[in-house]
C-alpha cells in the first residue's frame, strides 16, 4: 500500500494514536485513558489528521493494537478501527499488544518476556521464545518464572511492580507505542497481509471484571 495509515493503541492506561506514511512516522499523540474513551477517541483522531492537513478520506489503511490489556480499551479501540475501515473501505491490520511491546527488543538476542498487569494480582505474560503462548498468571507464578530464567529480559507495564533480585528490566519499555503498531501494520498491509475486517476480534485473555461480577451474582 501507499499513503497514510492510522494506528490506534488503546490497551493500556495511556492511549495513543499515530500516523505512518511511505517515508516512515508522521505524527503521534497520547492521552490518559478515562471513562470517556469512547467519546474521546474519534475526536482525537480527527484532530491529529487536521494537524497534518489530512482528512479521514486520505487514509489508505488502519492498524490497531488487539490486546490483551484493558478490556474496555481493547474493545473500544478494535471497534473504532473496524468501523473506520468499513466506512472508508480501506484495509485493516490487527497487531497483538505483546508483539508491540516486544518489537524494539527482539534484535537483542536474549530471552524476552512481556508482562502486562491484568487485575487484582494477575498478569498477562508471553515469552518470545519456545511456544510463545499468552498466559494469565498470578504474582507468585510470575516471580517463580523469573527465578527460573534469570537471564530473561522483562518488558511491559508490570515491570514497575516486580521486585525480584537479578531480574533484568528494560528501561522505558512499559507502554505500547502507537508508532510501532503503525509500522507493523504498514508493513503487513504493504505485503498484502490484511485482516478480514468482519472476522477481526480483540485478543482477550481471561474474563473481564464485568463478567466476573455477573458470575458472582449467579453463585
Amino acid at each position: 500500500m501507499t499513503g497514510p495509515l492510522l494506528a490506534l493503541e488503546t490497551t493500556s492506561a495511556w492511549c495513543g494514536i499515530a500516523l505512518w506514511n511511505d517515508g516512515g512516522p508522521v505524527a503521534s499523540h497520547g492521552f490518559a485513558q478515562a471513562m470517556d474513551l469512547s467519546s474521546r477517541l474519534v475526536p482525537a483522531v480527527r484532530d491529529l489528521l487536521t494537524e497534518e492537513g489530512l482528512t479521514a478520506e486520505d487514509l489508505k489503511g488502519i492498524a490497531v493494537s488487539l490486546g490483551p490489556g484493558s478490556f474496555t480499551g481493547v474493545r473500544i479501540g478494535v471497534a473504532t478501527a473496524k468501523t473506520l475501515a468499513q466506512a472508508l473501505d480501506i484495509p485493516i491490520a490487527g497487531v497483538p499488544t505483546m508483539t508491540v511491546l516486544a518489537d524494539p527488543w527482539l534484535a537483542v538476542g536474549l530471552p524476552l518476556m512481556v508482562t502486562i498487569r491484568a487485575r487484582r494480582g494477575w498478569y498477562y505474560i508471553q515469552k518470545f521464545q519456545g511456544d510463545g503462548t499468552i498466559d494469565l498468571v498470578t504474582n507468585d507464578q510470575l516471580m517463580e518464572m523469573i527465578q527460573r530464567t534469570p537471564d530473561t529480559l522483562l518488558v511491559g507495564d508490570a515491570v514497575t511492580h516486580i521486585e525480584q533480585p537479578g531480574c533484568r528490566v528494560l528501561p522505558g519499555s512499559q507502554r505500547p507505542d502507537p508508532l510501532i503498531v503503525a509500522r507493523i501494520g504498514y508493513e503487513r498491509l504493504t505485503a498484502g497481509d490484511a485482516d478480514d475486517v468482519m472476522q477481526l476480534t480483540p485478543l482477550y485473555v481471561g474474563r473481564s471484571a464485568a463478567e466476573e461480577r455477573r458470575e458472582g451474582k449467579r453463585e
